[in-house]
């Protein structure tokens, strides 16, 4: 079982402002991870009044055994008359670079994320030996 807490601001040409906060679990099964918790969120658009709302959030992830060892989380934010999606799909060029595609809506908003990233790890010291730590490449997103 995995904690998150995430936070998220999204500002379009002073069109869209948007502030979201979320805390997550994690249920993992073998391949399948469940996520549940809890959102808010807090938006204005030009010439609007700020509103905010809170909801559920409710997601599932999986992990794949082909190349690259691609990572899907899809999640949803519900909110009394609105609802936030998100999808990312992770994985991994060598044990040190990522790859990635996410997906964001929010209303009218749409968003599409293509990147590539280094993974940064720990080292500690284990029964005398020196061992590289390495978090695994499941996305927070």
């Amino acid at each position: 079982m995995d904690f998150r807490g995430t936070y998220r601001r999204l500002s379009f040409n002073n069109l869209l402002d948007s502030r979201s906060f979320s805390l997550e679990t994690d249920l993992n099964f073998r391949n399948i991870k469940l996520i549940a918790g809890y959102s808010s969120i807090s938006f204005h658009r030009e010439m609007d009044t700020q509103t905010s709302l809170h909801g559920i959030s409710i997601g599932v992830g999986t992990h794949f055994n082909m190349l690259f060892y691609p990572v899907f989380i899809g999640k949803a934010q519900i909110y009394n008359g609105a609802v936030e999606y998100q999808a990312n799909l992770q994985g991994s060029i060598t044990r040190r670079v990522l790859c990635f595609i996410k997906f964001y809506k929010f209303k009218t908003f749409d968003e599409l994320s293509l990147g590539i990233g280094v993974r940064v790890g720990y080292r500690f010291a284990n029964r005398g030996k020196s061992m590289l730590r390495s978090p695994r490449p499941i996305p927070d997103g």
